[in-house]
């Protein structure tokens, strides 16, 4: 009210807003426009803008944000904390890593870099690291049933099942329908080529969040490991709809192409590997697109030849990020 030009006054009330709930994030996130229109050199406000945006699941609005803060912040590690928050989200798990090892670096007591850091090794197959991240953050953070999760899936990577199973549980006494918990236990079942229990998991993960792509793809992975290809496909086409990428599309594509090949669709199944094709380079690996190719030549002869299955280390569900919604903890 004294000053309609003050843009601090934007940042805090926005702030102030965020602590509400997230029905008072369009408001928040006006304010935090409005103070960068009258200060584009308000580093807070283009850090915050970022955090609310990857929370919005718009990570490349976000990654805007962050390179204008960039040169007034960079020493913050909330500037390559959310960096790395980002690059999670559009699959750059490299980046995800660097950013977050830099986020850690300048500031080791900040406890939310240890869970990001945590995740992006996860996803990086950096399993030593990982486990070590997210056994310090859950010491410190005991009630966040996602890096439990992450924690338990570190350590079946690791080869210690017991302690892997021991995280699952800690999770599900967090929250007894813990998606992450049943989805990470899902995938550590599947690594086993224990199918059934690995698709029950998939299938509990869905009923919490039935949208997900990566427990789409792997609940129709899983079941095309089981050979019931027409199953398989009802969870890649609901996959389809959430697919976020290009390399997420690549993946969905050479499955499903798979799948309908396997039901008796082969006008379909040559569609997908056409699709596949025309994606941007490098969003699926140069052997599927082999495969495609052979497999097109194969559906335009009178007598296509069958679909030789892949083989079953290709079936497993890459380990990705989950997207879920960054909530703020005290610490994150």
């Amino acid at each position: 009210a004294a000053n309609a030009q003050f843009a601090p006054a934007y940042l805090g009330r926005a702030r102030a807003r965020l602590g509400q709930s997230s029905g008072s994030w369009p408001t928040a996130r006006e304010d935090l426009v409005r103070a960068i229109t009258i200060d584009e050199n308000l580093a807070q406000a283009h850090l915050e803008l970022a955090a609310l945006d990857i929370r919005r699941g718009e990570p490349e609005l976000a990654l805007e944000s962050l390179d204008q803060a960039a040169e007034q912040a960079h020493a913050s590690p909330l500037l390559y904390l959310n960096y790395a928050k980002a690059y999670l989200v559009l699959g750059e798990n490299e980046k995800a890593v660097e950013n977050a090892r830099q986020a850690n670096q300048l500031d080791e007591t900040m406890l939310e870099t240890y869970r990001v850091l945590g995740e992006a090794y996860l996803v990086n197959g950096n399993k030593y690291q990982a486990l070590i991240a997210l056994r310090i953050f859950t010491v410190y953070e005991s009630e966040d049933e996602q890096a439990w999760a992450w924690l338990g899936a570190s350590y079946a990577d690791y080869g210690d099942m017991d302690a892997a199973l021991g995280s699952f549980d800690r999770a599900f006494e967090i929250d007894k329908n813990s998606f992450a918990a049943y989805y990470q236990r899902g995938q550590v079942y599947f690594t086993q080529e224990a199918y059934e229990p690995a698709l029950k998991d998939f299938i509990s993960a869905l009923n919490t969040d039935s949208s997900s792509y990566e427990a789409n793809m792997a609940a129709g992975k899983t079941l095309m490991a089981l050979e019931e290809a027409g199953r398989a496909s009802i969870y890649f086409d609901r996959a389809k709809g959430a697919a976020r990428n290009d390399l997420q599309k690549a993946d969905l594509y050479f499955w499903r192409a798979q799948a309908m090949e396997a039901i008796g669709e082969p006008a379909q199944a040559a569609h997908d590997w056409h699709t596949l094709l025309d994606l941007p380079a490098g969003a699926a690996p140069e052997e599927w697109l082999a495969m495609a190719a052979a497999r097109i030549k194969s559906l335009a002869t009178p007598t296509p030849t069958i679909a030789t299955q892949t083989p079953k280390d290709t079936l497993m569900p890459t380990l990705t990020a989950l997207r879920l919604t960054f909530l703020p903890l005290i610490v994150t």
